[in-house]
């Protein structure tokens, strides 16, 4: 018996709606049930973390270690501001696959962005993984965030237009000067779309910025391509 996609829908929100009486839904942050209007992860959160502030600001702290004229990008937007209050957050996305975490969180970067400036991005691109981790880990937490950035900003994720040309140790324990030698040459624009870069705004996003050498490294291959403007996102700052 075929059934139509309107009964099928109603059906469906009927059997979740009883099991969200038998088992009400979690904030996998808080463990706190969730209240009416909440979606994924509790409100609370937003209040229990500090928020970062202007992108202007986060900038100038984050250049500190670049001589002039070695950075690539202008600005760099940031939920919150610490790391280690927020880190439970990112560990749930990045390792225990709560990718869905990460677009509500993205949706929120998104709404803060469009608050803090008036420039309309043209390509959103999130930091790619190498494909070996990403086979290992099944997904980019920074493709999820995108897409959540994307649902306030209205713009165009291209996860295709960069790409990991190599596989390099994870950055987490690396000095500033290693974190630089070690993304050497190792992020390539995609030639098949390099045209498209041209006079456009971009944003990359990832999910933590910590000296921004990540960033830094794929600003500077974007830039060979004339675009308008580079800026950067993340849900926390380290």
């Amino acid at each position: 018996m075929n059934i139509s996609i309107s009964k099928y829908r109603y059906i469906s929100k009927l059997v979740n709606s009883l099991l969200d009486l038998i088992y009400p839904p979690v904030c996998p942050i808080t463990n706190m049930e969730l209240k009416d209007g909440e979606s994924i992860i509790s409100n609370s959160i937003f209040y229990k973390f500090d928020i970062a502030g202007n992108p202007i600001n986060i900038k100038n702290k984050k250049i500190d270690d670049y001589v002039e004229n070695d950075f690539y990008f202008e600005d760099i937007y940031s939920l919150f501001s610490n790391f280690h209050e927020s880190q439970e957050l990112i560990h749930l996305i990045k390792y225990k696959k709560y990718f869905w975490v990460g677009e509500k969180i993205g949706i929120k970067l998104g709404e803060k962005i469009l608050k803090e400036t008036k420039i309309s991005y043209d390509y959103i691109i999130p930091v790619p993984l190498h494909k070996v981790k990403k086979r290992s880990r099944g997904f980019n937490q920074a493709f999820y965030i995108a897409q959540g950035i994307n649902s306030a900003l209205k713009s165009e994720v291209k996860e295709e237009f960069i790409t990991r040309a190599k596989y390099t140790i994870t950055q987490t324990k690396l000095k500033s000067k290693d974190r630089k030698e070690n993304l050497k040459e190792v992020f390539l624009v995609n030639l098949k779309y390099s045209d498209l870069l041209k006079g456009k705004n971009i944003l990359i996003v990832d999910d933590v910025i910590t000296t921004g050498s990540t960033i830094n490294s794929i600003a500077k291959e974007l830039s060979k391509y004339n675009p308008n403007r580079i800026d950067c996102a993340t849900i926390t700052l380290a």
